[in-house]
């Protein structure tokens, strides 16, 4: 699973299971799982009002960067920001005479996008993008993933030495190991790094050593721990 940076935790009611899914998907700024997943209004318990994409596919803090900045309350879910009277559901957003004139009309636009929505005596939901039914599935996962990763251009030379490989007498252990090495697969904590696995900048140093980052390269040419055990 590619887990990522924790601001991608969801609400204060969100289960621990939920949160760990909006972080699938890499590092900072590449957040496809998350991105991919849209709210379906229920009775708003479980929705962040400003961070999740409830109307439309945009939240309302990439809508409304100002008001989001305003918000005292941050993590809101949309059952916070609004009661019932008796002409209805009002929503409450901001006092009067904090907003300034800009901001007044944004908030008159946010309150133009809440016409017609309204809790509902029913659950939150939440609805999978990519696939028309909404209905999450592996196949247009993998689709989407597919269309958005360009494929890797591997070396004339590292080809040459894939093929070498497999044609030696070596255990099938030990060609794997050596094919994972040229195709820099190995979980170094650099290669971890990218599949969003390790997120802190401050576990990147090599286990062994501590001075440089962990990738194979480091490891097998210029680890100075490991290159003396693996002499003896």
């Amino acid at each position: 699973m590619f887990l990522c940076r924790s601001e991608v935790i969801g609400k204060r009611n969100d289960s621990l299971w939920w949160r760990d899914i909006l972080k699938v998907g890499g590092l900072e700024g590449n957040l496809w799982f998350s991105s991919n997943v849209s709210s379906v209004l229920g009775d708003g318990k479980s929705i962040g009002f400003w961070k999740e994409k409830w109307i439309d596919n945009a939240s309302f803090k990439e809508l409304f960067p100002n008001l989001f900045e305003k918000e005292l309350d941050k993590q809101a879910v949309v059952a916070d920001k609004g009661s019932w009277t008796a002409d209805g559901w009002s929503c409450l957003l901001f006092q009067e005479g904090l907003l300034t004139g800009c901001e007044a009309q944004d908030a008159a636009e946010l309150h133009s996008l809440l016409a017609g929505y309204h809790p509902f005596d029913r659950k939150d939901n939440r609805r999978w993008i990519p696939e028309a039914s909404g209905q999450f599935s592996v196949r247009s996962t993998y689709q989407f993933l597919q269309q958005r990763h360009k494929v890797d251009v591997v070396c004339p030379n590292v080809l040459e030495a894939l093929k070498k490989l497999w044609k030696n007498d070596l255990p099938s252990k030990v060609s794997i190991f050596g094919w994972r090495l040229l195709l820099d697969r190995l979980p170094t904590r650099a290669f971890l790094r990218r599949r969003g696995v390790v997120t802190d900048s401050q576990e990147l140093c090599c286990a062994l050593c501590l001075s440089s980052v962990e990738d194979a390269c480091h490891l097998f040419l210029h680890c100075n721990f490991y290159m003396d055990g693996s002499s003896r």
